[in-house]
């Protein structure tokens, strides 16, 4: 007898042998997880002139790389309760309805249908450029999370946390994002100047985040950062993966000066 098994979860089997009048029960085998979709992290770091775009977290007030998890399959999206949210990275039709639909939740859909063109060129330019799966989810987090829209980025760093599982975080090298009081999409050269006020330019939609900040990334690197009225240490309290991926962000950019 011959069969096929599609798996998406690793499964305990007592496989039965039928043939010539006689049974054979085997021992329990285990057979390997395969999913479709890689499931993933995928963070940003954005930092121009040392000032660094994050997201502070309301659970433990712990201040993150903005970004999130691809969770893969969609019965893997069900289980955590976000199959509304799901959509299929190899599916260049998925991603780009995945996009618009983020647009329209982070910037209005009034706003993105009144500066369509724009906003459709910077999706083209997104789904043209052949994006692997972390990329793409970073595309998608931090027009959620932070209202920007990357452009430009690079691999920075790349850890396996688990059997299937990988972090990846990005350098962000281009960003643009909507700026309500000029009333039209901008490239972000300035994080203080240029990056987009929650309840304001966009509207965060991620329950867990309770706000966006820009703060200078030595500080956030070294856990603190110096109040300038009083003189006291002010604590960072930073995810430890987070801080490790920025850490070595800045080895690398201070090894390019050097």
């Amino acid at each position: 007898m011959r069969g096929l098994f599609i798996l998406t979860n690793i499964i305990k089997y007592d496989i039965l042998i039928l043939g010539q009048g006689r049974e054979q029960r085997l021992k329990p085998l285990i057979l390997l997880k395969m999913n479709t979709i890689e499931k993933c992290f995928a963070a940003g770091i954005f930092a121009i002139s040392h000032q660094l775009l994050t997201v502070l977290h309301r659970k433990k007030s712990v201040t993150k790389l903005f970004g999130g998890t691809q969770n893969g399959d969609r019965e893997l999206w069900e289980e955590r309760g976000e199959g509304g949210s799901f959509y299929n990275p190899h599916s260049q039709e998925s991603v780009t309805k995945k996009i618009w639909t983020t647009l329209e939740n982070a910037f209005s859909q009034n706003i993105v249908q009144e500066h369509y063109d724009r906003f459709n060129d910077l999706v083209q330019y997104i789904v043209s450029s052949k994006l692997s799966v972390p990329e793409i989810h970073l595309v998608i987090e931090s027009i959620e999370e932070v209202g920007i829209i990357p452009i430009t980025f690079e691999l920075s760093l790349k850890q396996k946390t688990n059997v299937d599982f990988h972090q990846y975080f990005y350098v962000i090298t281009t960003a643009y994002t909507f700026n309500k009081d000029r009333n039209r999409i901008i490239e972000i050269t300035d994080l203080e100047r240029d990056v987009p006020k929650n309840d304001h330019d966009f509207f965060c939609r991620d329950t867990d985040i309770d706000e966006t900040q820009v703060l200078n990334m030595y500080d956030v690197s070294r856990g603190y950062r110096i109040d300038e009225n009083t003189g006291e240490e002010i604590k960072i309290n930073v995810a430890h993966k987070h801080k490790a991926a920025l850490d070595g962000y800045i080895i690398n950019q201070e090894r390019k000066v050097s």
